[in-house]
C-alpha cells in the first residue's frame, strides 16, 4: 500500500527529516509513504504541489494535511475552505482517494480558536475521509504546551505518537479503498 502524503511541515517532520516524521512511522506497518511535505506551506501551495506532482502509477491513495500556515497568515477561514473544494475536485480529477486531516491546535493558545473553527467546518466535508490526530496529542493547555518544541512543531516523541495513532486509522481506510498492491 503507497499513500502520498501533501502537506505542510507537519508532514515534512520539521524540525527534523520525513525519517522522523509521523508519516514515517506508518511505513513500520506496511504503508510505503511519499511524503510532499513542504514547510512553510499554506493550502493552496499544498493544492499547487499536488496539481503538479507526478506520482508513480498506481498511487491513487491521497493525503491532505495543512491549514496552520494560513491561521498564522491571516488567510481568512472561507479561502481555506475554497481551496479544500479545489482539492477535492482535483483529487476526483485524478481519480484519488482523498484523506483529509484536521489541523492542530497549537500551542499558541490566541490561534486555537481560529483553528478551532477551521476544524469544526473541515470536519463536515463531505466525500473525504476525514483523520483527526489531535486525541495523539490532547487537547488541554498542559499537553498543547508539552507537545510542540515552538508551540507548532510536534516533539519527537509526539510524531511518533501521531503515527502509530494514524496507522490504525489508515490502515482501514486503505483497505476499505482497496489499496493492496
Amino acid at each position: 500500500m503507497t499513500l502520498a502524503c501533501f502537506g505542510d511541515s507537519l508532514v515534512y517532520g520539521w524540525p527534523f527529516s520525513p525519517d522522523y516524521s509521523w508519516t514515517a512511522v506508518l511505513e513500520k506497518y506496511g504503508v510505503s509513504i511519499i511524503n510532499k511535505g513542504v514547510c512553510g506551506a499554506t493550502t493552496g501551495e499544498i493544492l499547487d504541489n499536488m496539481r503538479y506532482a507526478a506520482l508513480p502509477k498506481g498511487v491513487n491513495r491521497v493525503l491532505f494535511f495543512g491549514g496552520a500556515n494560513d491561521i498564522i497568515q491571516g488567510v481568512p477561514k472561507e479561502v481555506v475552505l475554497d481551496t479544500i473544494e479545489k482539492v477535492k475536485t482535483l483529487a476526483a480529477e485524478k481519480d484519488w482517494r482523498l484523506c483529509l486531516a484536521l489541523p492542530l491546535l497549537s500551542g499558541e493558545e490566541g490561534a486555537n480558536g481560529k483553528i478551532g473553527e477551521l476544524r469544526t467546518e473541515l470536519a463536515r466535508e463531505a466525500g473525504v475521509f476525514i483523520l483527526d490526530l489531535q486525541p495523539a496529542i490532547g487537547r488541554s493547555e498542559e499537553d498543547l504546551r508539552e507537545a510542540y518544541l515552538d508551540g507548532w512543531h510536534p516533539k519527537a516523541k509526539v510524531y511518533e505518537k501521531m503515527g502509530e495513532y494514524a496507522a490504525s486509522i489508515l490502515l482501514k481506510w486503505l483497505e476499505k479503498c482497496g489499496a493492496a498492491e
